[in-house]
């Protein structure tokens, strides 16, 4: 892992009428929409469910899962994108166990 801060390069492309897929070299593209107009009125997209927060997390053997799961769940009460959201989205975890000699990387879906 490389020191703090971390930086990210994504690419973007959509258009106002469609969802936006988000790239980043050497992870699947992520297809991002607006909430429902059953969340929020105002900013109305297509109907997608965007109330769940999908997460793996991908930690060594040995690792205390609990804790890795109560330290996901302190990441979603920190975190500025999902506070800054108008619904609580609902955090759905899976921790996956990894042999040391694999490397470990988390990645995260929103739907």
């Amino acid at each position: 892992m490389q020191p703090f801060p971390h930086h990210y390069s994504v690419a973007a492309h959509g258009t106002s009428h469609d969802d936006v897929t988000l790239k980043s070299a050497g992870l699947p593209p992520l297809l991002t929409a607006p909430p429902s107009s059953s969340v929020d009125p105002e900013i109305a997209g297509p109907p997608k469910p965007c109330s769940s927060l999908r997460v793996r997390l991908e930690v060594v053997d040995g690792t205390d899962e609990a804790q890795a799961r109560r330290l996901l769940e302190k990441a979603e009460q920190a975190c500025l994108v999902t506070n800054s959201l108008k619904f609580a989205p609902h955090l759905q975890a899976e921790v996956r166990f990894v042999p040391a000699a694999e490397p470990v990387a988390a990645w995260h879906q929103v739907d």
